[in-house]
């Protein structure tokens, strides 16, 4: 009897496990998803869940088999098609079609006209994320509000009204870029009681002389230069021979001009131009010959060019063109030298980030794995870069390496400006949500490449109310004892931040419409801003009083301090070209 009731309890415990179900952990599900994604060419979405999973730390018994998921998927298929074709009384009924994966359903009898239309998006989604707001912070959405996708390259004229405006710039000034397109209607508000939701008290009220007491630019304090046809999107001195100054614009012309000595009187006819003329002929609108972004090498010898058609080329300092690529499949927005100028990066439109070697003029490694275009990128240093776009991702890449080492989530909507500070501590970002994030960095700290969101973020600053289109930080100086950090919006407002502790440190009205552009002077005691409306201001960058107020005729696209002795400006403009101001001869 005994013996009856083992053989009882074996048969028991064999029919519980014949009838168990297959074990699938979360992550054997990862996996073969993870598998699928790369036989698929899907990397970025690959890589992503990658990140979110920390799938790398996992250990399969072996590498997987190409197809493994869809055979599972096939296997499932046909096991449920068994089981509608088999009746309770054991009879078997060949299934009229296929089962489908999702459901049955025959898809060419799908009508997408009849289809009914999509939920709109809930104002979460275009509002700050809620764990950068207090809790009892009230999102406050206009519901006519959207997003302008496109990107173009002309800045509002000056005579614009505020209200619903529309601004579109693509352009970078020696890796400063600033290229956005939106509208006024696109804005939020938060309402909030508590004190997580207002920013510090600036320490000093900066002056803000009104616009009708502004004095014209006059030629005796500033020069310009005459030759470019249409707008000059970017500037830039070179950065060992003070008196080489470079431009470029909508003409697809790159210009190398030599300045006369400091303090000596300048004449824009008799200065010294090498024409680099990128495209024979008249320019053609819509031809893509616009030179987008401009950057010479640390050593001043070399200095490279990105155009709206996607073409890449270097020069020498006298003009020599020393190479010539067509690789990207769109625009170019932003190409830079490394700190020794070994290696030059370029990025833009089709996503790509390529590191070029500056020995060969050959690719020596690319990535891509934004799924948006690539707005903005920087060097940390000869091997480390950053690149930030439209997905709202930033991603910290290093030579050699196949993935990127960092990948920093936190902004929600498009990141137009990064930034490595002077010490190379805090890379700063900008974006169309309105904020500014300070994101600590260490290259002695082992590579974390799955960081939980806002992991590395240690400041989020706020009060813009409006997409930041302008980041730049002070240089490392004597006079300063603290990061600053000077941010520029659409909403026509500079602020100034200690990065470090994120308090304000004062903020301005400083165009009626948008700022584009500012730079510090090379010892940081003072700043220059340029708006859309025309308007440069000087700055006593700490206190926040305006030492000299112009006005122009139109907007300015961007601006350069001379470094590293500080006595020149350098501005490009829209329509009126480019101008030198020498800040040695200001009272």
């Amino acid at each position: 009897m005994n013996s009856n009731s083992n053989g009882d309890q074996s048969t028991s415990s064999t029919d519980k496990n014949s009838l168990r179900a297959p074990a699938i952990s979360s992550q054997e599900l990862n996996l073969l998803i993870l598998s699928y994604l790369q036989d698929s060419g899907f990397n970025h979405t690959a890589f992503t869940l990658n990140t979110e999973a920390s799938l790398p730390l996992t250990k399969p018994t072996g590498p997987l088999e190409r197809g493994l998921l869809i055979k599972y998927l096939q296997k499932g298929l046909l096991y449920d098609e068994i089981e509608k074709s088999v009746r309770t009384d054991g009879t078997i009924v060949p299934y009229e079609r296929p089962l489908r994966l999702l459901k049955d359903v025959d898809v060419q009898d799908f009508s997408i006209a009849e289809a009914s239309a999509p939920p709109p998006l809930p104002p979460a989604l275009i509002a700050p994320m809620a764990s950068d707001r207090p809790a009892n912070a009230q999102i406050v959405v206009d519901p006519s509000s959207q997003i302008a996708n496109s990107k173009r390259k002309q800045p509002e004229s000056s005579d614009e009204a505020d209200d619903d405006s529309t601004v579109s710039v693509e352009t970078e000034r020696n890796g400063d870029k600033y290229r956005r397109t939106a509208r006024d209607s696109n804005k939020f508000k938060v309402k909030s009681s508590g004190a997580a939701a207002t920013p510090p008290k600036p320490k000093f009220k900066p002056g803000e002389a009104p616009r009708e007491q502004m004095k014209k630019l006059t030629k005796a304090e500033a020069i310009w230069l005459e030759g470019h046809m249409g707008n000059v999107y970017a500037t830039a001195f070179n950065p060992k021979y003070s008196n080489v100054a470079a431009s470029s614009g909508a003409d697809g012309i790159l210009k190398i001009w030599t300045l006369p000595a400091v303090g000596r009187e300048m004449k824009g006819k008799t200065l010294e131009v090498i024409d680099c003329s990128q495209l024979k002929g008249p320019p053609r609108k819509g031809d893509g010959r616009d030179i987008t972004t401009i950057a010479w090498s640390s050593d001043g010898e070399m200095i490279m060019t990105g155009a709206y058609d996607g073409s890449v080329w270097i020069w020498t300092r006298n003009g020599d063109v020393l190479m010539e690529k067509r690789v990207h499949k769109g625009p170019v927005f932003s190409v830079k030298f490394n700190k020794d100028g070994t290696r030059a990066l370029t990025a833009g439109l089709d996503k790509r980030t390529i590191v070029w070697d500056i020995q060969t003029f050959e690719i020596e490694q690319q990535w891509q794995f934004h799924m948006g275009s690539i707005l903005d990128a920087d060097w940390l240093d000869n091997d480390i870069l950053a690149t930030a776009g439209g997905d709202r991702i930033i991603y910290v890449f290093k030579c050699g390496d196949a993935e990127p080492i960092k990948a920093l989530f936190g902004h929600t909507r498009e990141v137009n400006q990064v930034r490595w500070d002077p010490s190379g501590e805090y890379l700063a970002s900008g974006s169309d949500d309105a904020t500014i994030r300070v994101w600590k960095f260490s290259k002695e700290e082992p590579y974390e490449r799955r960081p939980p969101p806002d992991s590395d973020c240690i400041r989020v600053m706020r009060g813009h109310e409006r997409e930041i289109g302008c980041l730049i930080w002070a240089p490392q100086s004597n006079y300063l004892d603290k990061p600053l950090l000077l941010s520029g919006g659409m909403d026509g407002h500079v602020r100034l931040w200690n990065a470090e502790s994120g308090e304000l440190m004062w903020k301005c009205r400083h165009s009626k419409n948008h700022v584009f552009t500012a730079d510090f002077s090379p010892d940081g005691r003072m700043l220059a801003v340029g708006g859309a409306d025309g308007r440069i201001t000087l700055w006593q960058s700490t206190t926040g009083q305006i030492q000299k107020d112009w006005i122009t005729n139109n907007g300015l696209y961007d601006l350069r301090w001379q470094s590293p002795d500080g006595n020149r400006i350098i501005f490009g403009t829209k329509n009126e070209g480019l101008a030198v101001i020498d800040v040695s001869k200001l009272s």
